[in-house]
């Protein structure tokens, strides 16, 4: 199916990696990397895949997408509804008990999300500025392809205020076709205002939504529960992936 082919191909994306070592040539004596940022500069034709850097301190494998928007992204969340009788497990399992740093080299082959107090501290501590959230829907068989930035970004994880307009914090890549896209940035809210990362991290109002809640059972992407005149348990399908830079 059509849905079948975009999780494929998307997964795949993921899993095209190469092998650092082949390009150790290009490492200064001494040096450490702490962020894909690094490996995209050390190894500037390297390919996406597992690379081992010093994230907080801690010697760890992380998946590096070193070809999106320039490349440099550390991937911290893989959450994929393929099943909807294992929604509820997935979300025990991975969404409320997330993963600590150490477990980052298991995101991409698998459900993940990454302890939202980490996240914290790498945009607080290790000078990362940037969100991609990239997430698909089978039902309306979009997909939202977007980077959060500056100050606003910064807001949303420390759990500050949220925020009313995305035009100097929020912009589309290529690949997106979502519905968001088409509004104005003017309306575009980031946040909640509480620290509740990865539920309406980008969101307008009666639009579309961004947000992974259980709570409410609000599984959204580019769009809105109360909207969807769609099967309940179908209306969940489709993945959700978000990278840091």
């Amino acid at each position: 199916s059509k849905e079948q082919e975009l999780l494929l191909d998307d997964e795949n994306e993921n899993l095209d990696g190469a092998s650092f070592q082949e390009h150790s040539e290009h490492m200064q004596c001494g040096s450490e990397m702490r962020n894909c940022k690094d490996v995209k500069e050390i190894c500037p034709h390297c390919k996406s895949g597992i690379y081992e850097m010093e994230i907080l301190g801690e010697k760890t494998k992380a998946f590096c997408d070193l070809t999106t928007d320039g490349g440099g992204w550390l991937q911290i969340t893989n959450i994929k509804f393929d099943d909807a009788s294992k929604v509820n497990s997935i979300y025990t399992n991975h969404i409320a008990q997330p993963s600590s740093i150490a477990d980052l080299q298991n995101a991409p082959n698998s459900q993940f999300m990454l302890d939202p107090l980490a996240l914290q501290s790498l945009f607080n501590d290790e000078g990362y500025s940037e969100l991609r959230i990239k997430c698909y829907k089978s039902w309306h068989g979009r997909t939202l392809d977007v980077v959060l930035y500056g100050e606003k970004i910064h807001k949303y994880v420390n759990s500050e205020a949220f925020t009313v307009g995305g035009c100097d914090a929020v912009r589309f890549l290529p690949g997106d076709n979502s519905s968001m896209f088409l509004s104005p940035c003017a309306d575009y809210r980031i946040g909640t205002g509480d620290y509740l990362f990865y539920q309406f991290p980008l969101w307008i109002w009666g639009n579309g939504h961004v947000t992974i809640l259980k709570s409410t059972a609000r599984y959204e992407c580019d769009d809105v529960s109360s909207e969807i005149n769609h099967d309940i348990q179908q209306r969940y399908l489709g993945y959700w992936y978000f990278y840091i830079r």
